[in-house]
């Protein structure tokens, strides 16, 4: 695990984020949630925090994916994107030194809403992941809680979780048809995972991968009447006060 990212020791950069999403690596916001945040980030604040830098990848450098991963926050039109550099390969749930610093994440950011992976998936570090932070999402908020960055207490109103490459019924559907356009574009951007020509042949540079993202938010659309869209699953009860 690298050193410390100085960027969570520097107050300067602090700010209330409206939206904080995380991603195990680089690209699992774009393919899962990229329509979510184009879309609110054109009136909000919305900053996505990448666990890994990719270093497990077969294909592409971490250097190739940092640069990628910031051609994509562009396009989605996000306020500030960072990365933990957590192991790739290696995140681990109950990891003292992961845990501090996905909640010194939280409480830099301090946002309203959380958006994490779904806690059930093919990929190991993407179930792990949800796990992680779901604990962080507690720990944040307690008081003797310490981190190497001496950050208040903090816990988010609401978090959601969205689906990678296992999923079942959403709670909730966002409709992103207009914001299409943009998700595609930036998947795009990470050609060192995608392109299949001169590239070792994974899983998801084959072109079937992406065709199922594409059912995936069509479904998804198709079940609240709308031509694209991404699903959300919460677990805790929603508060209203009125029905209407």
């Amino acid at each position: 695990m690298v050193s410390y990212p100085d960027w969570l020791e520097d107050s300067s950069g602090q700010f209330k984020a409206d939206i904080l999403a995380f991603g195990p690596h680089p690209d699992d916001v774009e393919l899962n949630i990229g329509g979510i945040l184009a879309l609110h980030s054109l009136q909000h604040k919305v900053v996505v925090v990448d666990l890994t830098a990719g270093e497990m990848s077969s294909n592409g450098t971490c250097e190739e994916r940092r640069q990628e991963s910031q051609k994509a926050a562009k396009i989605l039109g996000l306020t500030v994107r960072r990365n933990l550099y957590l192991p790739d390969g290696g995140l681990r749930a109950e990891a003292d030194e992961q845990q501090k610093r996905v909640v010194a994440a939280i409480r830099y950011y301090q946002p309203e809403i959380v958006l994490l992976p779904f806690w059930e998936d093919r990929h190991p570090d993407h179930a792990a992941a949800s796990k992680l932070i779901d604990i962080c999402l507690f720990k944040s908020g307690l008081k003797k809680y310490r981190t190497i960055s001496d950050l208040q207490p903090y816990r988010p109103a609401k978090w959601y979780y969205y689906f990678q490459h296992h999923y079942g019924d959403p709670d909730l559907v966002v409709d992103i048809s207009e914001m299409y356009q943009k998700k595609v574009d930036a998947i795009n951007a990470y050609q060192s995972q995608f392109r299949d020509s001169d590239n070792f042949k994974t899983f998801i540079n084959q072109p079937v991968f992406l065709r199922k993202v594409l059912a995936r938010d069509e479904y998804f659309g198709g079940m609240v009447g709308v031509s694209y869209g991404e699903g959300l699953v919460y677990k805790l009860p929603m508060k209203v006060k009125n029905l209407l």
